[in-house]
Formats: structure tokens, sequence, C-alpha cells
């Protein structure tokens, strides 16, 4: 399994505005990852059109990186 562009906005998806829409998404990531039936190989990028983008929070949720949830209980990966 292969799952490119794990960026925070594109999973979750930008056009995610509720709550559903988040545990939908969060739902079919999780899915994606533990399907898998030998491995799992997650691309994310540092950059996209010069502009810093952070991972998927999921990646954080799931303890697949190191993160920290802020007061707006957004998780915030730190990356290293």
């Amino acid at each position: 399994m292969i799952l490119i562009n794990s960026n925070d906005g594109k999973s979750p998806f930008i056009k995610a505005t509720t709550e559903a829409d988040f545990e939908e998404e969060r739902r079919l990531y999780y899915v994606a990852v533990t399907r898998a039936r030998k491995s799992v190989d997650i691309f994310t990028c540092q950059k996209k059109d010069g502009k810093d983008v952070l991972p998927s929070p999921y990646l954080t949720e799931m303890g697949l990186i190191p993160g920290k949830i802020n007061t707006q209980k957004k998780i915030i990966p730190i990356i290293r």
C-alpha cells in the first residue's frame, strides 16, 4: 500500500468542514493504513509551491509521528 501526499489539507481533505466529514476521512485513512497486506509506505512533502506544509494530523493520531495538540484541539506534528 502506498499513500501519497499525506499532508494536512489533503488528508483530511481541505473541504471537510463538519465533524462528520472529519470522522469519515479519519476512518478511511485508518482503513487504508491497517488493511495493507504487507506494508504501508506513507509519503508527505515539506513544501508545496514554496510554502511549508504539515503532515496529516492522522499520522500523529496513529502514533506514527510525534506531535502535540494545541488549545484548539488541532494536532500539530513535530518534525525533526
